[in-house]
C-alpha cells in the first residue's frame, strides 16, 4: 500500500474503528506493509448486519529494516452501517515468516 492509498483504507475501517485509531497512526502502521495479498475468504458467520470470515494472507513488510514475506491466517468481522459494509474488526497472527533481505525505498 503506498501513502496515497492511506486515506481510501483508513475509509473501509467502521465509525467505532476510527474512533479508537486516529488516522495518523492508522498510517504509520501502515507504512511497514508494502502489499497484502488475500489468498483465501470463506464466510463462517453471517447476520443481518455482520459477516464473519475466515482470512488468510501473504504479506510483505519491513520490519527494522529488513524486507520479510509472510503468511497470516485469523478472522475478519465486516459490519454494515446504512448501506455500507465497514472493517470492524481483524485479528491475524502469523504462520510463517521469511526474510527476503535489507528493505530499500522507492
Amino acid at each position: 500500500m503506498r501513502g496515497r492509498d492511506y486515506p481510501k483504507a483508513y475509509g473501509f475501517l467502521s465509525p467505532a474503528v476510527r474512533r479508537e485509531i486516529p488516522y495518523r497512526d492508522f498510517a504509520v502502521r501502515a507504512d511497514d506493509i508494502k502489499r497484502f495479498d488475500v489468498l483465501r475468504l470463506d464466510v463462517y458467520e453471517r447476520a443481518k448486519a455482520l459477516v464473519r470470515y475466515k482470512v488468510k494472507g501473504k504479506v510483505k513488510l519491513v520490519y527494522k529494516g529488513q524486507l520479510f514475506l509472510a503468511l497470516y491466517a485469523g478472522t475478519a468481522t465486516v459490519t454494515r452501517h446504512g448501506d455500507r459494509w465497514t472493517v470492524e474488526e481483524v485479528e491475524l497472527k502469523p504462520i510463517s515468516q521469511k526474510r527476503l533481505g535489507k528493505a530499500f525505498k522507492v
